[in-house]
């Protein structure tokens, strides 16, 4: 089994279909995935829609995907509340802590 530990999912680059092509082609059986939305210092929003677009991912793929959850520390109780939401609702399995402050 292959396991890419650390895949980025970015409106900008790799895209969603990028992902299931290298699965569907047999290049990796697992991928962990986060977004990093909003640049160095992305909102709360960002995080929130880059979250969102690893879970859409994640309902495509569902044994293929594990997701981890994009917060930044410097949101606070936001970030805690974002991190509870992609564990409870998501089932995200892991975190990328963001550096921005």
């Amino acid at each position: 089994m292959l396991i890419d530990i650390h895949v980025h999912l970015n409106l900008g680059g790799l895209t969603e279909d990028d992902i299931v092509a290298r699965i569907e082609r047999g290049l990796t059986d697992v991928v962990c995935v986060s977004a990093l939305e909003g640049g160095y210092y992305p909102t709360p929003d960002d995080v929130r829609m880059s979250n969102d677009l690893v879970h859409r991912l994640r309902r495509r793929l569902p044994r293929h995907v594990v997701g981890f959850a994009y917060v930044n520390p410097a949101h606070g109780d936001v970030a805690l509340a974002e991190l509870r939401r992609c564990v409870e609702e998501f089932g995200f399995r892991g975190v990328k802590l963001w550096v921005a402050t």
